[in-house]
C-alpha cells in the first residue's frame, strides 16, 4: 500500500465513522395527525377550530393539527369518542348528554370516551332570523313555518327543541329542514324559508353577511318569561341578551344560550394533552384573537366544572401546575 493510498483508506474510514457516529439523514421524529371537529363554514367553530390549529401546529412542533368540517355538537362528540378526531368544539350540554346517552345520543348509547380539555371558552347563543315582511316576531311565532335548524346533528337544534317547547309546541309543529348557515341565510333571501337558525357565538358570520344585503330582517327573541321557564327546566342553558349592535339592529334581543368547551378523546397521550392545553391556556391571549367570541374567556373560566364531564389527565397535569387547580 502506498502512502496515498493509505491516506485515502483512512481518510474514508473516519468519514464512515463520523456519519455513524452523526448521521447526515437522521429520520426526522414523526408527528402526529390531530384532527378538530368544528363545524361548516358560516359560523364561529370553524373559524375557532382552523386558528386553534394553526396556533398547534406553530408551537408544538410535534404535532400537525388540521381542521375538519363536521355537522357541529352532536357530531363532533360521536368523533371525539369514537377516536375519529382527536380535538373538539362542542356545547357543553351535549357532551353531557353524550356521556349519559340521552337526548341526541339516545340511539347511539353513552359516548364514555370524551375528556374536557378547556371548559367556558365561548358562549352558543341561538339566534334565528326572518324577514320583517313576514310578520314573524320571535321564536314564538314558528310554529307551522318553514325553519332551517342549521346542519344535521347541530349544537343548536337541541337548543331550538327547548325553546319551541317553552313556547308550547315542538320540533314536529314546524316544516324543518337542515343545511349550513351560509345555506339558510341564502333560502331565506330566496323567500324559501321562513326563518333560519343560527346557534354560534356572536356574531355569526352568516348573520353579519345578512346585515349587509339590502334585506329588511329581524333576529327573533324569545318573550322574557320563557327564557327563564327553559332556565328552571333545562340545565346548561342561561338567558342571553344579544346586544342590538351585534349586527345593527334597533334593540337588545333576548335569547337563550350555552357555554361552549373544548374536548378531546381520552385515549391521546397525557404528555401531549399536557402540551396542548399548555398551548392553549398558556397562550391564551393569543387564542383569544383567533375570534371575537373568545375575548372574554379566562384561564380560570377554562377549569369551571360543567356537569361532571371529567377532565383529561393531561389538562389536569397543567390546571395544577398553573394553580389554577389545586
Amino acid at each position: 500500500m502506498t502512502k496515498q493510498t493509505g491516506k485515502l483508506a483512512l481518510a474514508a474510514a473516519a468519514v464512515a465513522l463520523a456519519g455513524a457516529l452523526w448521521p447526515s439523514q437522521a429520520p426526522a421524529a414523526q408527528k402526529k395527525f390531530i384532527t378538530i371537529a368544528s363545524a361548516r363554514p358560516g359560523g364561529s367553530w370553524y373559524i375557532t377550530g382552523a386558528g386553534w390549529a394553526e396556533m398547534l401546529n406553530k408551537h408544538v412542533p410535534e404535532v400537525e393539527a388540521k381542521v375538519e368540517q363536521s355537522g357541529g355538537g352532536v357530531h363532533n362528540n360521536k368523533l371525539v369518542s369514537d377516536g375519529d378526531a382527536e380535538l373538539g368544539i362542542s356545547v357543553g350540554r351535549l357532551t353531557v348528554l353524550a356521556m349519559e346517552g340521552k337526548g341526541p345520543f339516545a340511539k347511539t348509547g353513552k359516548l364514555p370516551n370524551i375528556r374536557m380539555l378547556a371548559s367556558n371558552f365561548s358562549t352558543g347563543v341561538l339566534q334565528f332570523a326572518a324577514l320583517e315582511a313576514s310578520g314573524i316576531k320571535s321564536v314564538c311565532d314558528l310554529k307551522g313555518k318553514r325553519v332551517a335548524l342549521g346542519p344535521e346533528g347541530g349544537g343548536g337544534i337541541p337548543a331550538a327543541m327547548a325553546a319551541f317547547e317553552a313556547c308550547g309546541f315542538t320540533i314536529k309543529d314546524v316544516t324543518a329542514s337542515y343545511m349550513s348557515y351560509e345555506q339558510g341565510k341564502d333560502s331565506l333571501l330566496d323567500r324559501n324559508l321562513d326563518a333560519f337558525l343560527n346557534y354560534a357565538a356572536v356574531p355569526v358570520p352568516a348573520l353579519k353577511a345578512l346585515e349587509a344585503t339590502p334585506a329588511t330582517w329581524r333576529l327573533l327573541g324569545l318573550p322574557d318569561e320563557k327564557t327563564k321557564e327553559v332556565e328552571a327546566k333545562v340545565a346548561g342553558y342561561i338567558r342571553y341578551i344579544v346586544p342590538a349592535a351585534a349586527y345593527r339592529r334597533p334593540s337588545d334581543t333576548v335569547t337563550i344560550a350555552a357555554p361552549n368547551i373544548l374536548v378531546v378523546t381520552k385515549d391521546l397521550p397525557e404528555d401531549l394533552v399536557y402540551k396542548i392545553t399548555k398551548v392553549t391556556i398558556g397562550r391564551l391571549e393569543e387564542f383569544k384573537k383567533i375570534h371575537p367570541a373568545h375575548v372574554e374567556m379566562t384561564k380560570e373560566d377554562s377549569v369551571k366544572p360543567l356537569g361532571g364531564i371529567p377532565f383529561h389527565p393531561g389538562a389536569i397535569r397543567y390546571y395544577k401546575e398553573a394553580g389554577l387547580m389545586k
